[in-house]
């Protein structure tokens, strides 16, 4: 029997967006509708860190749920070879007398 599968976080599509001239920098405008359900507001503190291919905006202190494991694989069974034949014990023949 196989356990029931989890599925994986729902996640939005990706939203694009162009960044915006912010005092000497540049900023990302984040949709109300994503803020919201984030819960994030002017008080809450973002790490923001890059990997040279992307940037990655999360919120500080707060934990992600870990990731579901996969399925548990056992081992395929083995065939159960057969129990060896007894051999055939053969009385001789009675005489006819």
């Amino acid at each position: 029997m196989q356990p029931p599968r989890v599925p994986p976080p729902r996640q939005d599509p990706p939203k694009k967006t162009k960044l915006t001239p912010v005092g000497d920098g540049l900023g990302v405008v984040i949709d109300k509708e994503i803020l919201d359900k984030l819960r994030i507001s002017t008080d809450t503190t973002l790490e923001i860190s890059h990997d040279g291919y992307g940037i990655t905006i999360e919120i500080e202190g707060r934990k992600r749920p870990p990731e579901p494991r996969p399925p548990r694989r056992f081992p395929t069974p083995r065939p159960v070879p057969p129990a060896p034949r007894k051999p055939e014990v053969r009385l001789p023949k009675k005489p006819p007398w």
